[in-house]
């Protein structure tokens, strides 16, 4: 009775000796102490994880379970505990009888009524050792540690997808269900979450409908949990950054210092190279940072930023690489006319329009995002942003995204690798013709390099989709994505230096004008 009458006058007795937390009875008192003390007596049967509470280790076993024996009479739901299924009446009775006495809102259960007066006393008593950021209460303390530790202990039973907080489970499984039960009221778009907080829907000018959201930050991929790993991946990557600027760097510097390399061919290489330097530091860079940093965060405008840029220079390399095959035939089945045909207009002509068609391109799909809605789950699994994973954590309608980048990309990939395979059948029937070895020889080598380098990058990029559709593991396909960026663009000024004399030569020039100043 007088446990009972101490919930209505809210006396509490008993004290906490280390924090000076008040409760109304001695098994409050005592649970809570096992919060300072690390106590956790209660064991789980099947698989061993331990709890301070009786009542939460029954709430785990019903994962194992999966029993709910208590049903609502109104609608048939079930629930694992009473508790819940009070809470759950409460949305059809509307009862809520208990009242915050400072803003006078009501409550149907006692401990939502506790942790909203929080908001009022600013308590937060429960901190973060990673951080050091502040909580009001022990489960947002335990759903925010999932952050650092990575830990996911909500799966999907149809994709094997994980999750840190149930509701994000819950939205997901909208996606294969197809329900999207809330109905936004401006556009009719439709979403998958409730919270319509999450969406500040604005107009600009008379462009129509644009949704803005409250994202602030995506979540990248987290790459390791451990210090060694982290500084091994660290020096690896870091390395193979610096080795990739400084040798697409030497390129760039060999064909402009040499006068014997100023030809349409090396011309186009040097672009090439460009194009690598920016790819690659369009990725890595921010990848390094995430390494060493506790949070794997990255802004909503750098995310932009970081698609938009991706999307210029990878567009722009695949050009150019269909370019310098055009080149390749030109040499070699019209030798006579070369000069003509492949003259400093063409040349320059053909770079600048590329380069416009992959900033078009670009600027498309990022202004596309930007129209875009999120819910809450904003965890891209990569290591970079990637415009296929961001539009899948979108809430409002993705299809005319989804249409708008697989014909964008069968036309801007396609093309380029049509006229690539088309331009080396004509090389190589040529080649087949010709009566002199050594023409044969000199044709094959000067065709040799690029050829290579047209393999491993649609080899390395066609190895990356096989990848992504037949493994479920998210990791796996983040790092054969991270290492297709790093290592092609790595690769080429070995490929092109180590099969070409002329490039050689440059090299070493070059290095001995540097060493002659230094």
């Amino acid at each position: 009775m007088k446990l009972h009458m101490r919930t209505h006058t809210r006396e509490k007795c008993f004290k906490c000796n280390q924090c000076e937390k008040t409760y109304s009875s001695t098994s409050y008192l005592t649970r809570h102490k096992r919060i300072h003390t690390g106590e956790k007596p209660y064991e789980c049967r099947d698989c061993g994880k331990t709890f301070r509470d009786s009542s939460l280790l029954r709430q785990h076993q019903g994962i194992h379970s999966k029993e709910k024996p208590y049903k609502c009479n109104q609608c048939s739901k079930t629930y694992s505990r009473s508790s819940a299924l009070t809470v759950h009446k409460a949305i059809h009775t509307g009862k809520k009888p208990y009242t915050c006495d400072d803003c006078g809102k009501t409550f149907s259960i006692l401990p939502y009524l506790r942790r909203h007066e929080r908001i009022h006393t600013g308590e937060k008593s429960f901190k973060c050792s990673h951080c050091g950021k502040e909580l009001s209460s022990q489960s947002s303390l335990k759903t925010h540690l999932r952050i650092h530790t990575g830990e996911k202990p909500y799966m999907c039973d149809q994709c094997g997808k994980t999750f840190r907080m149930s509701s994000n489970l819950i939205v997901h499984k909208k996606i294969h269900t197809g329900e999207k039960p809330y109905d936004v009221c401006l556009g009719g778009h439709t979403c998958s979450w409730s919270r319509d907080h999450i969406f500040s829907i604005i107009f600009i000018d008379n462009m129509g409908l644009r949704n803005k959201t409250d994202v602030s930050e995506f979540l990248l991929m987290r790459l390791t949990e451990d210090p060694e790993l982290k500084t091994i991946f660290f020096s690896l990557f870091l390395s193979m950054y610096l080795v990739t600027v400084l040798g697409n760097m030497l390129i760039v510097l060999a064909v402009s210092s040499d006068s014997h390399l100023h030809t349409p061919m090396y011309f186009f290489l040097s672009n090439l190279s460009f194009t690598d330097i920016c790819l690659s530091t369009t990725r890595i860079p921010k990848m390094l940072v995430n390494i060493q940093a506790q949070n794997q965060s990255i802004t909503y405008a750098g995310c932009i930023s970081q698609i938009c840029f991706i999307l210029t220079f990878v567009c722009w390399e695949n050009f150019l690489l269909a370019v310098m095959a055009y080149d390749r035939y030109v040499a070699i089945c019209h030798p006579l006319r070369y000069t003509v045909i492949m003259n400093p207009r063409l040349c320059g002509l053909l770079i600048l329009l590329s380069m416009f068609i992959s900033i078009v391109d670009a600027l498309l799909h990022s202004l596309m995002v930007l129209r875009l809605s999120f819910c809450t789950h904003l965890e891209i699994p990569l290591f970079f942003c990637e415009v296929v994973q961001v539009i899948k954590l979108a809430c409002s309608d993705t299809l005319i995204n989804n249409i708008l980048i697989y014909s964008v990309a069968s036309i801007f990939a396609g093309v380029p690798l049509s006229g690539i395979v088309l331009s080396y059948i004509q090389i190589v029937s040529s080649i087949l013709r010709m009566s002199s070895s050594g023409r044969k020889y000199k044709a094959f080598s000067t065709c040799g390099s690029h050829l290579s380098v047209v393999t491993l990058f649609y080899g390395t990029a066609f190895g990356v989709y096989i990848s992504s559709a037949v493994t479920n593991s998210s990791r796996k396909t983040a790092v054969a994505s991270m290492m297709y960026t790093v290592v092609t663009s790595m690769m080429n000024p070995f490929i092109y230096s180590l099969r070409n004399r002329d490039m050689k030569g440059a090299l070493r020039m070059l290095i001995g004008r540097v060493s002659s100043f230094l």
